[in-house]
């Protein structure tokens, strides 16, 4: 029976690991979107500043008015965008955060099984022990009693 247990328990550890890695595998994913995301918001924001560096560059200079609304609208267009990706960031940062708390709890799983099997192979190995020493005490008395 003691067996079965430990053979049950290497399976569940099995088990834990495959989670393990399936939640550290995913978390890889989640940390490149994020790359991804700040990525897309340095870029955002890049075309802020360069929508604000024409605008600035203009100074001073005759604008028509509809080029005045073409830059301002340039200008909104790349803010929102920025508004956008600082969402995305902030939305893969939320998720980075959800795949290292699964992370986290596969990991203490996987280590609750190990120590579980730990203990279970140290019983085996007690009991074992415990009959080994009873064998030998039954095998002494009785070469006392034969003598």
């Amino acid at each position: 029976m003691s067996n079965k247990s430990a053979n049950k328990t290497k399976r569940l550890i099995s088990f834990r690991e495959r989670e393990r890695d399936e939640a550290a595998a995913k978390m890889a994913a989640t940390r490149t979107s994020l790359n991804e995301a700040k990525a897309a918001l340095e870029s955002a924001e890049e075309s802020v500043s360069q929508e604000i560096e024409q605008t600035r560059s203009a100074v001073g200079k005759p604008v028509s008015a509809e080029k005045l609304n073409l830059t301002a609208d340039c200008a909104q267009s790349a803010a929102k965008e920025v508004v956008q990706k600082q969402g995305s960031v902030r939305e893969a940062n939320e998720a980075l955060d959800e795949d290292m708390d699964k992370l986290m709890q596969t990991h203490t799983k996987v280590k609750q099984m190990e120590l579980l099997l730990e203990f279970q192979q140290r019983r085996n190995e007690r009991l074992i022990r415990n009959k080994e020493q009873s064998t030998l005490d039954d095998l002494s008395v009785s070469r006392k009693v034969h003598k």
